[in-house]
């Protein structure tokens, strides 16, 4: 039937007291057929650009073609003001990634002392139904290293000796 639901909940009852049922709340989210289901995003300071990895799902029978827009900013600005760049896809049936280099002039390196973010976020548009999905990152240019020196390990950030310090306790 359309617009059934079937949902069966099994007792479970290896447990001293019998368990079963739904603990939490469900929604059910209406998707296109088409969509972006994940961004990964990889910053590169030396190079100046983010490398995307945009995963999309095509639960069609058919190749489809998408429009991908792909943005990116400073976090907390109020709009991105940072690189945009459009590519159109050809999505086979199932997953696929798609991968886009996003510019960045002059990235602001994150330290910690200045804990700067960026954010990218993606948009797909599926031509023939003009369905829409997005998804977000966030992310900063910085490089962390362990170097020897004089039989020793450090950790760099950014090129700079930091000292980390930690407390352990019993409890692990």
């Amino acid at each position: 039937k359309p617009n059934t639901i079937a949902l069966l909940i099994k007792l479970w009852d290896a447990a001293p007291i019998p368990l079963g049922g739904i603990p939490q709340h469900v929604t059910l989210v209406a998707q296109p057929e088409v969509r972006i289901i994940d961004v990964f995003a990889r910053p590169d300071a030396k190079a100046g650009q983010i490398h995307l990895e945009v995963t999309m799902e095509n639960n069609t029978k058919s190749d489809e073609q998408v429009d991908i827009n792909a943005m990116q900013g400073p976090l907390f600005s109020k709009e991105f003001l940072g690189t945009n760049q459009k590519t159109t896809v050809t999505a086979p049936p199932g997953q696929m990634v798609a991968k886009l280099d996003l510019p960045v002039a002059h990235p602001h390196l994150w330290d910690l002392n200045d804990p700067f973010l960026y954010a990218v976020a993606v948009k797909s548009d599926w031509k023939p139904t003009g369905n829409t999905s997005a998804l977000h990152d966030t992310y900063s240019f910085h490089t962390v290293c362990c170097v020897l020196l004089s039989g020793e390990g450090y950790f760099t950030l950014n090129g700079r000796l930091i000292f980390l310090k930690s407390l352990h306790g019993n409890w692990y």
